[in-house]
């Protein structure tokens, strides 16, 4: 296996069990899915299929669980699948989607998308995401709110190495990808005709799940480094540089804060 493939494996994985040590569930408990009922559940950016597999070991093997992802990269092999599980390709941007997904599913969740979100503007991704549900189906989207992790980042006064890794972060996100549509992200459900809806909000305040979110999202930010030469970018940088900035951050462990809120979104479409 490529090694990049694989590291980026094992951070998803523990990036999937953190997300649920803090949320303490796979599913929201207001959405309250019937357990009697044959269901069709959609994970759109299933990368691993970790919340998937933990989902259907939850529910009914009459259960139909679809995992959806841009790329087969991180796929389970077809023949290891159980019955009820299928993973396959979907670009959820790209515009129109296959009959075969619109109007099918009871709940479609989707987690972590803020980079796949241009102009600030998550609208075209949520628009499909609703057309994939049936009447009365829901709708649950868990992101990563940085605004308070920002808002910390600028009371320090001191001159650190994190705090220039982080200022790079920030600028890059802040020009590239603008995340200020996360904490109205229940206002955005309702504009798609959504009702019913909450945003959860669940800081890590716990000091273990803190110090392993960090090594988490430190990993994450190494990923994404290696898109930064394609922005030729001057004042960002190269990637190789801020890949330094993340080792030579990491052993300032005491100052490193690089966690952010986790979020929950929940809606339901109308039934009629």
């Amino acid at each position: 296996m490529n090694a990049g493939l694989m590291r980026r494996g094992i951070r998803l994985n523990a990036q999937h069990f953190l997300w649920t040590r803090q949320l303490r569930f796979h599913i929201h408990p207001d959405i309250g899915l019937p357990k009697d009922q044959d269901l069709r559940i959609a994970d759109v950016g299933t990368g691993t299929g970790a919340w998937l597999f933990e989902v259907a070991g939850e529910r009914p093997s009459s259960t139909r669980f679809d995992g959806f992802d841009i790329s087969p990269a991180q796929f389970l092999d077809e023949k290891d699948l159980p019955a009820n599980i299928s993973l396959k390709l979907l670009d959820i941007g790209s515009g129109e989607l296959p009959d075969s997904v619109v109007g099918k599913y009871d709940l479609v969740h989707i987690r972590l998308f803020a980079f796949a979100i241009r102009n600030n503007d998550p609208t075209p991704i949520l628009r499909n995401l609703v057309r994939m549900l049936k009447p009365g189906g829901w709708l649950q989207w868990s992101e990563a709110d940085s605004t308070a992790m920002k808002s910390r980042h600028l009371q320090l006064a001191e001159s650190t190495t994190t705090q220039e890794m982080m200022s790079k972060f920030f600028l890059w996100t802040d020009r590239y990808y603008p995340r200020s549509w996360v904490p109205d992200l229940a206002q955005k459900f309702t504009e798609q005709g959504l009702e019913m809806n909450a945003l959860f909000r669940r800081p890590v305040t716990d000091p273990f799940l803190h110090k392993a979110w960090v090594d988490v999202t430190l990993a994450a930010y190494e990923e994404l480094s290696y898109g930064f030469d394609r922005y030729a970018d001057p004042e960002l940088g190269t990637g190789e540089n801020f890949r330094l900035l993340i080792e030579r951050a990491s052993a300032e462990s005491a100052k490193v804060d690089v966690v952010y809120d986790p979020v929950v979104c929940i809606g339901r479409k109308p039934i009629h």
